[in-house]
């Protein structure tokens, strides 16, 4: 998508990079170019008045627990004046001016760059307005939203949970270790249905329910009242708080409009460049070429290595090794860790030792692993994550769902000893 590294000549206190964004992606960019050797203008901008902050917790015990701020901080504030990183917070980007080279923020500032990043993330999506009641419902996204749910919980015993994925069902869980009933509302025919396989789905579901969470699929919201959910086919759901977690979807309206190539996230090559080279986009809001097809990568994990990608193609430095896409959830006493992306296609091995509390669902292709769903199991995870990354490692399935052989003794002699 063309040469966007910054020239030599230009290294210096004349040229800037501004940052759209503060979250994981965003700080990791910051960081990278200043270790990178980057000593020009850089500045980071952020639509909330926090520094920027971990969201993970969010969903799991920071929702049902208080406590000091700083624990979620990325960085100590004193990072950002020490690295001399500019923060304007509290006020969003809100136009893109590409010939002109700046960025126009909510507050009327304009910022020029050399180089623009843009690391807007995704945005939660919301109920359809066609759902009587729909804006009872609370959403789950950042600090302030997980705040005021915090708040909500201390009156509230009968909670229903709208969606079944990652955050519905860590929502879930949190909830209901509180003592709260939870009910879970599901329009597909399982949990976790566009995120893990059957085999998954079963599991988690089977432990929300040992725990007494009761969740429902195939279930589709009629509408929400002041006291219960309405749900086709079934009977009304008590609910004291409603909240919803159905997805997101890519935070790229500022790209669209400046006329950036976007498809539910900004298109960009494997190096975070747009279909302008003076542009780049990372973390949720970035849309790389995976396993043969655009797929954007909400994790931690993937929005730190675009981080150090996307610094290194601006200084011109060689970009740094793939990294194999991972993804956990924590619910209850499961800890579910994904490495590598499964296809449709895949061919799905299951592997339990009768004398070990995890499984591992390996998925397969050309007898090369593509990726592994490990559950309390994170001796196979690791192991996988660097088996995957080897485009020379074979598989034998036979070996591999034998949970009684050494996990390594299912692959060729060379993934054996890399692992």
């Amino acid at each position: 998508m063309g040469n966007s590294s910054v020239s030599a000549g230009d290294r210096d206190s004349t040229c800037s990079v501004v940052i759209v964004g503060a979250g994981h992606a965003a700080a990791q960019a910051a960081r990278s170019l200043r270790a990178n050797g980057f000593d020009g203008r850089l500045i980071m901008v952020g639509a909330e008045d926090w520094l920027p902050y971990d969201r993970p917790p969010l969903s799991k015990e920071r929702l049902t627990q208080d406590g000091p701020v700083d624990r979620l901080l990325l960085n100590p504030d004193t990072f950002y004046s020490s690295h001399k990183i500019e923060l304007v917070l509290g006020s969003a980007a809100t136009a893109i001016d590409r010939d002109a080279r700046h960025v126009t923020l909510a507050n009327g500032e304009r910022l020029s760059y050399d180089r623009l990043v843009l690391a807007t993330g995704s945005r939660v999506r919301r109920l359809p307005d066609s759902i009587a009641g729909a804006e009872r419902a609370l959403y789950l996204r950042s600090f302030a939203e997980c705040a005021v749910i915090r708040a909500r919980l201390a009156n509230a015993r009968r909670v229903v949970v709208i969606g079944a994925g990652y955050i519905g069902l860590e929502v879930a869980a949190s909830i209901r270790k509180t003592g709260a009933a939870v009910t879970v509302i599901e329009a597909a025919d399982r949990a976790l249905a566009r995120i893990a396989s059957p085999h998954i789905s079963q599991l988690f579901e089977a432990a929300h329910r040992a725990w007494g969470v009761t969740i429902l699929t195939n279930a589709k919201v009629k509408a929400i009242e002041p006291d219960a959910v309405l749900i086709e086919g079934h009977p009304p759901a008590p609910a004291d708080l409603v909240i919803a977690g159905i997805g997101g979807a890519a935070e790229d309206s500022l790209a669209r409009g400046a006329g950036l190539l976007c498809d539910d996230g900004v298109l960009v090559d494997q190096q975070g460049r747009s279909s302008d080279p003076a542009i780049f986009a990372i973390g949720d809001v970035a849309k790389p070429v995976v396993n043969g097809a655009r797929l954007r990568l909400e994790s931690v994990s993937a929005a730190v290595a675009q981080g150090k990608a996307v610094a290194a193609a601006i200084m011109g430095q060689p970009a740094p090794a793939d990294e194999t896409p991972w993804f956990w959830s924590d619910q209850f006493d499961l800890k579910l860790q994904i490495a590598g992306v499964r296809g449709a296609d895949d061919v799905a091995v299951v592997r339990r030792r009768e004398d070990a509390p995890g499984l591992a669902v390996l998925h397969c292709r050309d007898n090369r692993l593509t990726c592994i769903e490990a559950v309390n199991d994170p001796r196979s995870f690791m192991m996988a994550r660097r088996i995957i990354a080897d485009p020379d490692a074979r598989i034998d399935l036979d070996i591999a769902c034998n949970g009684e052989i050494p996990f390594a003794e299912a692959f060729s002699a060379q993934a054996r000893t890399a692992a």
